[in-house]
């Protein structure tokens, strides 16, 4: 009845569905950066790179992009062409700072190149102030390349080309060989979606070869702009050549049989393992199921509890931070509704 203790009146009930989260798309510029594209957008801002675990690739940053924040930006350990990788992705969290479930992401690193190339002399490329053509050297593209002198403010180089397709792009610079009276520090500026990197690159370090001024995206049908200022440069000569854009596809390409439910629950392991001081332990579930994660030391002394919740069926992760932890043996503990302990162990080493 109405004001009894205990009683509960609900007036209204809204049930919002929410899609799954999950990964649409992997690019990657060169071999050493990833682009992952999600469903929905990310709390925005620099992530821990212990969210996104490579076996036998060590992840050294993240990012989510300022400019579009379903896509999350990789610094890895360089990939090998024709190898299958999992990113294991965990403790990320939605705009709305609702947490996401872990997930795994296989795919297979075979790269399809788009490369557009820009010499000195032509279109799309202009140049301000005074400069010079060289044929002085080797090691350039082309009929020649151009020089200038730095620290002069009217000295410009312009490189700028529509890129049809969204994606990474890595651009490089050429640089003819020689090295007396080069510029130790010569200013780049590159115009990518959502604003502008600065570049210094050392001139003299110049052996007839690209030079990488890094990987920046880019959406469909924009144009890319670098841009060689002499008031950003130091004084001695500077010189501009080629620019080139590359941009390298990865596509996410997940055999079948790893997108299949479990018929099982498991304790998969951990990774890395030994570890020092965060690991990831997998573990799947054929049903929806009451799961309870503990970490033991090798007394026996429960030192972590991971998970102690109800969870669906599929794939899962959880992260174990030993920090503050002795080095030394402990064990993993998976407990699930109707099931017998699952152990593993784990590896401290400091």
């Amino acid at each position: 009845a109405p004001g009894a203790v205990g009683a509960l009146s609900v007036d209204d009930v809204r049930l919002n569905r929410v899609e799954a989260f999950t990964a649409t798309e992997v690019l990657a510029a060169g071999q050493t950066e990833l682009q992952i594209r999600f469903n929905r957008p990310l709390a925005a801002g620099a992530l821990a790179a212990t969210a996104f675990t490579i076996a036998g690739r060590a992840v050294t940053a993240a990012e989510v992009a300022s400019d579009d924040p379903s896509v999350v930006y990789l610094t890895v350990e360089p990939l090998t062409i024709g190898q299958q990788y999992t990113i294991q992705i965990a403790g990320l969290a939605d705009a709305q700072g609702r947490p996401l479930e872990p997930a795994d992401l296989q795919f297979i690193y075979n790269p399809a190149t788009i490369e557009i190339q820009l010499d000195n002399d032509q279109p799309g490329v202009n140049f301000y102030g005074s400069w010079a053509t060289s044929t002085a050297g080797d090691g350039f593209i082309g009929a020649n390349y151009r020089s200038s002198t730095g620290g002069v403010a009217a000295n410009r180089a312009f490189w700028s080309t529509r890129l049809a397709d969204e994606g990474m792009y890595e651009i490089a610079v050429r640089l003819p060989a020689g090295e007396a009276g080069r510029s130790s520090r010569v200013g780049y500026v590159i115009g990518r979606r959502g604003g502008y990197d600065t570049v210094f690159v050392d001139q003299r370090r110049a052996i007839g070869s690209w030079v990488r001024l890094g990987a920046f995206p880019y959406s469909a049908g924009t144009t890319s702009l670098v841009a060689l200022y002499g008031s950003l440069s130091g004084s001695g000569e500077i010189v501009a050549d080629a620019v080139r854009w590359r941009r390298t596809l990865v596509a996410t390409d997940v055999p079948t049989d790893a997108m299949a439910r479990p018929t099982t629950f498991a304790l998969l392991g951990a990774a890395p393992n030994p570890f020092n001081p965060t690991t990831a332990i997998s573990y799947q579930l054929s049903a929806i199921s009451n799961v309870r994660l503990d970490v033991f030391d090798s007394l026996g002394r429960r030192v972590r509890t991971l998970v102690d919740e109800t969870k669906p069926a599929g794939s899962h992760r959880a992260t174990f931070d030993a920090a503050g932890l002795p080095s030394g043996l402990y064990l993993a503990r998976l407990t699930v509704s109707g099931g017998a302990p699952l152990v593993r162990k784990l590896m401290l080493v400091r």
